[in-house]
């Protein structure tokens, strides 16, 4: 949002997206900074941005319909608006969001902002359906992966299970025929295969999901931490349905090397995990109070990561990070510490 308010000198852009039947302010640049929003328009303001994507675009202010004219935007931030336009950024029949560009006194918005409007709307029109396409082929992954498990099942566990059925009826034929011996025997069968069935099972169950991430990632971190020696303090705030597929396996990654970074280096052995879950993204923190990272160590790069390659363990965090669009950071210097933070953003707008 930033380099679109800024490199098109648009004093206000804001990025609003359909919710059912609410609009939910996303993004917002103005006053030469942007910032995230989650604010839910107010109907008035909802009705009158409907009316103008059955248009494709409009403008409010001079030159514009006579209804429109100094009708209140309900906006944050509140701009004196002198003209707006709204482009939405839709595919065939979907409509996502839309783009509001806002021009306030003394500026006006004209031609060329328009058809930069439209053409940056196909662009993010296209991001959508590509990421659509892509939470389609990983459901369908998700499916063929089930299907998989449901065939192991059938093919291992069920019939072990059919087999032991079978097995305790002979017993009980045995055991009224008085046929002891034989009866002890189909017992030890029997033990045989529910272990090995239990055994499958347990297999099955892990391939579904890693066990250390069934309590959450605070929890498999608080555990991992205690593994390698650390006595640790977590704290988490806010919530979300569900996090992507991966990114939960990448913040135990991230973690878990940061927490190895503090063992090896920080010459201290407490540590604290703090995880933030929120609309729009999730961030992970983790802080000691140890010797610190040197400035040398931190330089090459504006988030304080090594930038060349002198820590694996560092880029590979990075490298976690960037696989889900977020950034890493690292704070602190000799002394005073160090924390290092990870943020991801959390794509929850969908249609």
């Amino acid at each position: 949002m930033e380099e679109l308010g800024t490199r098109f000198e648009w004093p206000y852009v804001a990025m609003i997206g359909l919710e059912g039947a609410d609009m939910r302010m996303r993004a917002v640049f103005e006053a030469g900074r942007a910032r995230e929003q989650s604010d839910v328009l107010p109907a008035h303001t909802a009705e009158m941005f409907r009316g103008g994507m059955a248009r494709h675009r409009y403008g409010l202010g001079s030159g514009c319909a006579p209804e429109l004219r100094g009708t209140p935007l309900s906006l944050p931030g509140e701009p004196e608006v002198r003209a707006a336009f709204i482009v939405p950024f839709a595919y065939a029949d979907d409509t996502f969001g839309l783009i509001l560009v806002c021009s306030l006194p003394g500026a006006e918005l004209g031609k060329v902002d328009v058809e930069v409007l439209e053409a940056l709307s196909e662009q993010i029109a296209a991001a959508f359906v590509s990421e659509r396409d892509e939470e389609s082929r990983r459901e369908l992954a998700r499916l063929e992966e089930r299907n998989r498990l449901a065939r192991d099942l059938h093919d291992s566990v069920t019939q072990m299970l059919f087999s032991l059925s079978m097995t305790a009826k002979g017993v009980e034929a045995q055991l009224a025929a008085g046929e002891l011996d034989a009866a002890r025997d189909n017992v030890g069968d029997m033990r045989t295969l529910s272990q090995t069935a239990l055994k499958e099972m347990r297999t099955l169950i892990r391939q579904l999901r890693p066990s250390d991430l069934e309590e959450g990632v605070l929890q498999a971190l608080a555990v991992y931490a205690g593994r390698i020696g650390l006595r640790v303090r977590t704290r988490q705030s806010g919530s979300v349905r569900r996090l992507p597929d991966g990114m939960e396996e990448a913040l135990r990654g991230i973690g878990q090397e940061a927490l190895n970074n503090i063992v090896k280096h920080a010459g201290v052995r407490e540590a604290t995990i703090e995880l933030d879950l929120r609309s729009g993204e999730v961030s992970l923190r983790i802080a000691d109070g140890g010797r610190g990272m040197e400035a040398r160590q931190r330089s090459g790069s504006d988030d304080g990561v090594p930038a060349d390659g002198h820590s694996i363990g560092l880029a590979t965090m990075r490298e976690r990070c960037e696989a889900f669009g977020g950034k890493l950071h690292i704070y602190g210097g000799d002394g005073l510490g160090t924390t290092v933070e990870a943020i991801l953003p959390i794509k929850e707008f969908r249609t």
